[in-house]
């Protein structure tokens, strides 16, 4: 499959925002489309984004590629995405300089890491907030992972699967 695939495979998670949409495949991919490039994330390997205003097939956020997104959530013009890892990144604009996690930050043009956040289970956001739901710990994944292959099971557990299971076994 090409970088530029505008084809999701198997699609498990969308959000949409005011001018774009986002989702993320069973792969952890993510993808975007919509009106104004700036909040897509898919700027291109010079650092400059497109010139397109409207992407009207998802784009494969490659910037993202080495992570495995669970969760994501658009807004207006910017979107937060959460990894198996519990690290949150956003890009997009913003009106103000701290809401999309970078100090003094009102345009992030490709997906950044929000410092000093960790944890994350899940995002919710709008214009000018964003709630995160901040697990006291994460599921051990390779343990998971180990068990997955023992038992030739083809499905990826989502991080709220194993939080679920995790937790059931100290109720």
């Amino acid at each position: 499959r090409s970088l530029n695939s505008t084809k999701i495979v198997n699609p498990v998670k969308m959000s949409g925002g005011k001018y774009h949409n986002v989702a993320i495949s069973e792969d952890g991919r993510v993808y975007s489309w919509g009106f104004h490039s700036e909040s897509l994330g898919t700027k291109t390997s010079t650092g400059i984004c497109s010139k397109k205003h409207n992407i009207r097939t998802p784009q494969l956020v490659s910037s993202l590629m080495a992570e495995f997104v669970v969760d994501v959530s658009a807004t207006d013009d910017h979107t937060y995405c959460v990894t198996d890892t519990g690290d949150l990144f956003s890009y997009g604009v913003s009106e103000s300089t701290i809401a999309l996690g970078h100090e003094g930050v009102r345009f992030q043009p490709s997906p950044r890491k929000v410092e000093n956040v960790q944890r994350v289970i899940r995002v919710a956001a709008a214009r000018e907030h964003t709630v995160l739901l901040i697990g006291t710990c994460l599921p051990n994944f390779e343990e998971y992972n180990r068990l997955q292959c023992k038992q030739k099971l083809r499905t990826v557990l989502s991080l709220r699967e194993i939080c679920f299971e995790s937790l059931s076994k100290h109720i």
